[in-house]
């Protein structure tokens, strides 16, 4: 988003390029609003060999699964900061595993963590 509150797209492509060259593993964890960048990050050439994971845990029940609790008792919102670092931890734990698995202990990595309100027609709750 740019200052006027609306996706700037050039923005995101170039954001989604800088984030490739960097050099890290990546594993994105999003829900609600953020379930494109995954898109954003395969139209980039070599992404298939930088990220790792996408998941998209919509659901009360999929999110907690995916965090290992039920996110409700942490009393936080399904869209909030909070919520957002339980998928970025969760992503990275799930990484660094599978980087390990792989015989590559010291990859470096990184996950990012989306929660993000889509328009909906309901009173949102968070």
């Amino acid at each position: 988003m740019n200052r006027a509150g609306i996706f700037d797209e050039n923005a995101m492509r170039k954001a989604v390029v800088a984030l490739l060259k960097v050099g890290v593993k990546v594993h994105i964890a999003c829900t609600g609003g953020g379930a494109g960048v995954a898109d954003w990050i395969w139209q980039v050439p070599g992404a298939s060999s930088t990220l790792v994971g996408s998941v998209f845990p919509y659901s009360t029940g999929e999110f907690d699964r995916f965090v290992g609790r039920k996110w409700s008792d942490s009393g936080s919102s399904y869209c909030s900061e909070a919520a957002a670092i339980a998928l970025a931890q969760e992503g990275f734990f799930r990484t660094q595993e599978t980087c390990v698995l792989a015989g590559k202990p010291h990859e470096r990595i990184l996950s990012v963590g989306l929660s993000a309100a889509v328009s909906t027609a309901r009173e949102l709750r968070g």
